[in-house]
């Protein structure tokens, strides 16, 4: 399931209107669904592909949402669990930045697990953790659904690392780092 479709089952029906943060292809697929998009409050929903990196801008964000939207007004969003990447499914991202270094397609990976892991904790440093967005969540909606789902293959690039990932999960071989989350201002 994809965002558009996940925000489908929880926001109302068109118009809206919405603000929408993210990506042109997902912005346009709501647009041609009959969605008006705007940024002036109040909205009927917020739909975010993305979040601001640290802490601190999280909750500032999640505050921001919040006042722009209608009472009961809805706020779903993507996100990865950076701070669950671990054991097999470390090994298995590991092991994909590893060939897709070779093949030239990313760049160069660490030489060892050890090193990779110690260098994406160190780039995720000040960044909130998922328990750390469910409760900043939590102090201004009601969580209404998270879904654990495939994400990495965003920082691999492609639909076949998508469709790797997905067969992983699914078999329960690596876990799921991508979220979905819907819930309902208070």
């Amino acid at each position: 399931m994809n965002l558009v479709e996940f925000a489908l089952a929880w926001i109302s029906p068109p118009p809206g209107p919405i603000r929408f943060v993210g990506a042109q292809a997902s912005r346009e697929s709501l647009l041609a669904r009959g969605y008006e998009i705007s940024d002036r409050p109040p909205l009927a929903a917020v739909v975010a592909e993305s979040l601001p990196p640290s802490v601190g801008e999280v909750e500032e964000f999640v505050d921001d949402v919040a006042s722009a939207l209608v009472a009961r007004g809805v706020f779903v969003l993507e996100g990865l669990a950076w701070d669950r990447l671990e054991g097999p499914t470390a090994e298995w991202f590991y092991a994909q930045k590893r060939l897709l270094a070779a093949a030239g397609r990313l760049e160069p990976a660490p030489g060892s697990l050890q090193e990779f892991l110690t260098s994406w904790r160190t780039a995720h440093v000040g960044q909130f953790r998922l328990a750390e967005l469910r409760a900043a969540l939590a102090r201004r909606f009601e969580e209404r659904e998270l879904i654990m789902t495939v994400g990495l293959y965003r920082l691999l690039g492609g639909p076949a690392s998508r469709a790797l990932e997905q067969t992983l999960v699914e078999t329960e071989m690596i876990r799921p780092l991508g979220f979905l989350y819907a819930g309902v201002r208070r």
